[in-house]
C-alpha cells in the first residue's frame, strides 16, 4: 500500500474534522443511542489514532479529537447502577503478569462510570462528565506506577472488566498482541 498523496491526505482531514464535528453535535434521547455513541467515539479515537500513526493525519488532528471528547462523551449525566460495588465478581485476568505489555491500557483509554456508592467512597470524578472517573493525562486519576492506588475502593467496572477480549486493548490476548 503505498503512501497517501498530500491532497488525498487533506481530503481525510476533512472528513475526519467532519465527522468529529457531527459525533460532537449529536444529542442522544436514550441510555441505548447514549452507548452508541460512547462506542462509535471510541471507534473514532482509534480511528484517528491508526490514521496518525500511519501518518495520513498530522499530530494536531489528535488534540482536535481529544478536545471533542468530553463533549462527544459526555452529553447525559451517567451514574452507574450498582447495588455493592464489593459483592461484584471480580474478572479473573492476571493483570500483573501482562502490565509490561498492556501498560494498565485499560486505565489510561477507557471510561469508567461511577455509581452512588463510588462517591460516597470519595472517588472523584469529571467536572465536565458527571459521574465518570476523573482522569489526568496519563488516564485514570488513580493509575499510580505500580497500578491501581484506590484498588480497595475501585469501581465495580473495574472489578468486573475483563479485557481479554476487548478489541480496543488486544488483538490477540493469548498472544500477547495488543490492538494498535
Amino acid at each position: 500500500m503505498s503512501e497517501p498523496s498530500a491532497e488525498d491526505k487533506a481530503v481525510i482531514a476533512e472528513q475526519i474534522t467532519t465527522l468529529a464535528q457531527a459525533i460532537s453535535a449529536f444529542r442522544p434521547a436514550s441510555d441505548a443511542e447514549q452507548a452508541e455513541l460512547r462506542a462509535l467515539g471510541q471507534r473514532f479515537e482509534a480511528l484517528v489514532q491508526v490514521l496518525q500513526w500511519a501518518q495520513v493525519l498530522a499530530p494536531h488532528h489528535l488534540q482536535f479529537m481529544q478536545q471533542l471528547r468530553p463533549a462527544v462523551a459526555n452529553r447525559r449525566v451517567r451514574l452507574g447502577v450498582v447495588a455493592d460495588k464489593h459483592a461484584v465478581a471480580n474478572a479473573e485476568v492476571d493483570c500483573a503478569s501482562i502490565i509490561s505489555i498492556c501498560k494498565m491500557r485499560c486505565c489510561r483509554a477507557l471510561d469508567i462510570e461511577l455509581s452512588r456508592q463510588d462517591l460516597a467512597d470519595g472517588l472523584r470524578w469529571e467536572i465536565e462528565a458527571p459521574y465518570l472517573l476523573a482522569r489526568d493525562a496519563h488516564g485514570c486519576c488513580y493509575l499510580g506506577e505500580a497500578g491501581c492506588t484506590v484498588y480497595e475502593r475501585r469501581p465495580a467496572t473495574c472489578r468486573s472488566y475483563d479485557c481479554r477480549q476487548d478489541d480496543r486493548i488486544w488483538l490477540d490476548f493469548e498472544r500477547r498482541i495488543l490492538a494498535p
